[in-house]
């Protein structure tokens, strides 16, 4: 049809979707001889092939990884082999060879070649080195987590207990490589179910690491022989093997709060669903003294409740036990307003994750003062809900009051917790967030690696936390053009987010939200559509229909359907779209305005150019408002769509 036909049918209502897939499209398969195929067909074989293919992926990448390790593992026997005839068995080379390949071991499962390589290491350490040596130490440690992983117990003690006998004479009793030593002759005593020998073995652990290192929340050490504890009260407390009343021999243990400790230890290490298990067993307990005794302990716990049911993405949840807590207090003579202040903050920060933006605002606003008041100046809790209305003015774009607060909240914080705190870390993150909003993606870019580096300290490799520094990077990414270093961030954002939080995670629908952007943008456009369902899927069931998350991600959508031209599907998600944003977010906000740039592009594409043009210049004028710099490239770019507005136009006259 010529482009005169095709402009009538648009005007007409035509469907152009079934038009779209019935013309033949020229793909490679005809240059060898292949007939040409319509375009409804290729969608359907890419359409089997992505489902099929997702169905795959997760096995194929775990056999791939297998194959790659293999081949480390034999190209550094091979190395080693060579490196031997060439240097002598006792080079330094050689034996940093050695000590490679068992770590390879390890990793491979492979653990019977892991003790005989650490043993041949062992004995090349002790003739250059003497026995008394922290090399040697180390090496009977790695040997002794090999046995252990084995189930040998008692070759795992026995070598535990040689690398002891050298750090004692080289450290003393008190070092915390002691009592990292402790705790892995602990664990073995746990795996054989001396349990008592086990939590004497940790409690020196701990009583150690106290002395010398910082509290929990700073240092993973402290909280990993806080969650071996907790592993072994857990395991004797459900052991049919013990006679004796576990309530009596735990009864000091209990008093001294540490099922609490033990508790907050699993939820710094983002093991939130532990951690949940811990408060409710000191939940209970606390409400078995009595209520209005234990009242300060028990609307901690149930704020603790709360704070973690909102980590997991149960917000529901979360404002109930937040209810509780504030129901105690109400009804309590003893009651006081600091407690009372930090629940309503609390309240405000599940009304923040749910959506309902201005209550948390002016939650955040009436409280903070209060509890500068009742606290002080530079108190942690006065920065926390400080950090929080700078995100909830971030969000509805008001960067300058939203730069006001991260601030102050930063400096609060950096005079009274550590730079690697995880409440400054989160600081951190959300001034990124702003700077990359305002287009200063090197200052983004610098502040999401310092966030991920900090992260990576306190809570190693693997932790809730680094989901979502792990998107941002990947956001400032694609503003700077590196597509494909973007999707490497989202990927792992993605796959970790899996493993520490589930499918149904609103984390994980962000991963998947940004996965499809750099879909559509590829022209992938199935493999986008289905990324964003499943985003908004997620993002409903956790959230809630009304959420502007959920207006965020249909947005998307209907810019996917204007690309693929289902310009009824499109036009219906951004209707969708606005009505919700218009309720949490206004009238004035930037998103309201890309909503219009969505529809804008729609008639463009129609060549409906008055109706293109007024949506397009409704846009600029709410991102006018908004205050956004005029070199912004929101507005740069809206410029020349109008522009092109116009220049399509005269062409078409």
């Amino acid at each position: 049809k010529t482009f005169k036909e095709i402009l009538q049918l648009e005007k007409k209502h035509v469907n152009m979707d079934n038009l779209l897939a019935q013309m033949n499209v020229v793909t490679c398969e005809m240059e060898s001889g292949g007939n040409a195929k319509t375009f409804k067909e290729i969608l359907q074989v890419e359409k089997k092939h992505d489902k099929s293919g997702s169905e795959e992926s997760s096995s194929k990448s775990s056999t791939k990884n297998k194959i790659l390790l293999d081949r480390k593992v034999r190209a550094q026997e091979n190395l080693l082999l060579e490196r031997r005839v060439l240097l002598g068995s006792n080079h330094s080379e050689v034996l940093d060879i050695m000590i490679s390949l068992g770590k390879l071991y390890v990793r491979n499962k492979e653990h019977n070649k892991a003790v005989s390589t650490y043993l041949g290491v062992k004995i090349i350490q002790i003739e250059e080195k003497g026995q008394q040596n922290n090399e040697v130490a180390l090496t009977c440690m790695k040997i002794g987590d090999s046995y252990l992983a084995q189930a040998k117990f008692d070759s795992a003690m026995q070598n535990y207990l040689n690398a002891m006998d050298i750090q004692l004479k080289i450290f003393g009793k008190n070092h915390p490589i002691v009592a990292s030593t402790l705790n892995s002759m602990g664990l073995v005593d746990l795996e054989r179910g001396d349990f008592d020998v086990a939590m004497d073995y940790l409690q020196e652990a701990l009583r150690i690491q106290q002395v010398h290192l910082a509290p929990n929340e700073h240092n993973p050490d402290v909280s990993q022989t806080l969650v071996n504890i907790g592993a072994v009260y857990y395991k004797e407390r459900n052991s049919f093997s013990k006679a004796r009343k576990k309530e009596d021999t735990y009864k000091e243990f209990i008093e001294k709060g540490t099922l609490g400790k033990i508790a907050f230890a699993h939820g710094e290490r983002g093991e939130y669903i532990m951690a949940m298990h811990f408060y409710a067993e000191v939940l209970q307990l606390l409400r078995h003294r009595g209520e209005e005794r234990s009242l300060p302990g028990i609307v901690m716990t149930l704020n603790c409740l709360g704070n973690l049911s909102a980590k997991t993405g149960r917000y529901v949840v979360a404002k109930d036990y937040h209810n509780k807590a504030l129901t105690a207090l109400d009804n309590s003579k003893e009651a006081n307003k600091v407690d009372i202040n930090d629940t309503l903050a609390y309240l405000g920060v599940i009304h923040f994750y749910s959506g309902n933006l201005q209550t948390a605002l002016t939650t955040f606003k009436e409280i903070g003062p209060k509890q500068k008041l009742l606290l002080g100046n530079n108190h942690p809790r006065v920065a926390r809900t400080k950090y929080y209305e700078g995100v909830v003015n971030y969000v509805l774009c008001k960067y300058d009051e939203a730069t006001k607060n991260l601030n102050e909240a930063l400096k609060m914080q950096l005079s009274v917790l550590q730079k690697c705190h995880p409440d400054t870390l989160d600081t951190c993150l959300a001034i990124g967030m702003v700077h990359l909003e305002l287009d200063r993606f090197d200052e983004a870019l610098t502040q999401f690696q310092e966030v991920l580096d900090g992260q990576k300290t306190i809570f190693g490799e693997k932790h809730p936390d680094i989901v979502q520094t792990l998107n941002s990077l990947g956001l400032v990414q694609i503003k700077r053009g590196e597509t494909k270093i973007a999707m490497r961030y989202f990927i792992k954002s993605h796959k970790l987010g899996l493993k520490l939080l589930g499918p149904d995670h609103p984390f994980v629908a962000t991963s998947l939200f940004r996965i499809g952007n750099l879909h559509e943008q590829a022209g992938r456009y199935l493999k986008a559509r289905n990324s964003y369902k499943e985003c908004i899927r997620i993002r409903i069931e956790c959230l809630g229909e009304q959420h502007y998350e959920v207006a965020f991600a249909l947005h998307s959508l209907g810019t996917l359907y204007a690309e693929m031209r289902k310009f009824d599907n499109a036009m219906s998600k951004f209707t969708v779209a606005r009505t919700i944003a218009t309720q949490s977010l206004g009238e004035k906000h930037p998103f309201i305005a890309s909503i219009h740039v969505g529809r804008g592009s729609v008639f463009l594409r129609k060549c409906h150019f008055d109706e293109a043009k007024s949506e397009l210049e409704l846009a600029l004028k709410i991102y006018k408002q908004s205050n956004l710099p005029d070199i912004h490239s929101k507005l740069r770019k809206i410029k020349k769509d109008i522009a092109r507005v116009d220049h399509e136009e005269d062409l078409c006259v």
